[in-house]
């Protein structure tokens, strides 16, 4: 019996570059799966690279089959749908560029899609390591750090989970350059992104009757230190008024494919998530109020 060996094209934005980006480089350099079947294409999306850079970048990673792209428009879906447009295979992996993944990464996902090969999406957790009080705001707001609490086996994603695009795998149609939506993953002018992408894309693809899964597999999990500005209660708060902005965004952009989709913060349920924001956590009203102001300026 032949064993079919998946083919993958990873994608990663990039804004700057630099060491992080050289770390996953060198790890997924050290894949115990046949370079042959996969290939890496690394998308700068703030700063391009001079001419003597990308040689240099190629020639240290020459073992890898390693493409360049630069996408003018600002924010990660503008990089990652450039990725996907010019990626040669059907299985794309998309991660961040300051995460890490393990040599037998590719190898646990190619295990992965041969379980779940009608799947349209497979996720693998995003750990962040976390000390002391940082534990307990991880637990309660792990979100904000993309980060997946541990779970032991595999399940069918519901509308209340998602895969994060730090470490995402999406099988895409063989005439299909674009899988993010490009209103959300974007630059905002104050330098911030306004993200909910990976969420979008979930439930778009649950809404369409197919198959999103996370994956238990250690294999395909990845880890993701987090800077130590983002651990302070104004960047929660910052965070929190960025998600009322892609809650409001993210209905907008799914009910106009789906108008009978029911979303989380619609009228009828303003009296009874504003109580229970308020009841539950400062932040959680901060978005509230974030959203229902965003929600003005659109009408």
């Amino acid at each position: 019996m032949t064993t079919v060996t998946i083919s993958f094209s990873l994608i990663i934005p990039s804004a700057h570059g630099g060491a992080q980006l050289q770390q996953l480089l060198n790890s997924l350099l050290s894949q115990n799966y046949p370079s042959r079947f996969f290939e890496v294409l690394v998308v700068f999306n703030r700063a391009s690279l001079e001419e003597v850079q990308l040689v240099q970048l190629k020639s240290k990673y020459a073992g890898l089959d390693l493409r360049v792209l630069h996408e003018p428009k600002l924010g990660p879906s503008f990089a990652r749908n450039r990725g996907a447009g010019h990626a040669r295979s059907t299985h794309l992996i998309f991660l961040d560029d300051d995460v890490r993944v393990r040599p037998d990464f590719l190898t646990g996902y190619a295990t992965a899609w041969k379980k779940y090969p009608s799947a349209r999406i497979l996720g693998g957790r995003v750990k962040v390591t976390a000390q002391g009080h940082q534990q307990t705001t991880l637990q309660r707001y792990g979100w904000c750090f993309a980060h997946h609490q541990p779970f032991n086996h595999d399940f069918f994603m519901s509308p209340a989970e998602t895969a994060y695009s730090a470490n995402l795998s999406y099988r895409k149609n063989p005439d299909q350059v674009k899988v993010f939506s490009e209103e959300l993953g974007i630059l905002l002018a104050d330098g911030s992104i306004l993200g909910a992408e990976d969420y979008e894309l979930c439930l778009r693809t649950l809404n369409q009757a197919e198959q999103a899964v996370l994956i238990a597999d250690m294999r395909v999990q990845v880890s993701h230190q987090v800077d130590r500005s983002r651990w302070r209660q104004s960047y929660l708060l910052h965070r929190f008024w960025l998600a009322g902005k892609e809650h409001a965004t993210l209905e907008k952009v799914l009910q106009a494919k789906f108008p009978e989709l029911e979303l989380p913060y619609q009228e009828k349920k303003f009296v009874t998530i504003g109580i229970r924001s308020l009841l539950t956590s400062p932040y959680e009203w901060v978005k509230l109020v974030s959203y229902w102001l965003s929600r003005l300026k659109k009408k």
